[in-house]
């Protein structure tokens, strides 16, 4: 299983932390912010993300509506498994993002 992490603030990073402690690959992490210890697997676009087949777990960390809305959006739709701490995200959205991961598996 390798994941991708939507964020890197407090949540972000530690779930980062707790995953890497534990042995789980993250391929990637999206934030806009520099952070020179992530090195490769950090990225600013979410395509990076979406068309790679390897990453089959998102965890969106960002907060908030938008960009997290979309971005879980276009995750379900291809396919991918998807975790969110964002409670505002999901009470807004439940019942659109309940059909599509039920959808798209």
């Amino acid at each position: 299983m390798k994941i991708a992490i939507l964020g890197f603030g407090v949540v972000g990073s530690g779930a980062f932390e707790i995953l890497s402690r534990y042995g789980y690959t993250v391929k990637k992490v999206l934030d806009i912010r520099p952070h020179d210890e992530l090195g490769d697997i950090l990225t600013s676009n979410f395509d990076d993300i979406l068309n790679d087949k390897e990453i089959t777990v998102v965890a969106e960390a960002i907060g908030g509506l938008e960009p997290a809305h979309t971005f879980v959006v276009k995750a379900l739709k291809a396919g991918k498994h998807v975790v969110s701490s964002n409670k505002h995200l999901i009470c807004t959205y439940y019942n659109e993002l309940h059909k599509l991961a039920i959808e798209n598996g």
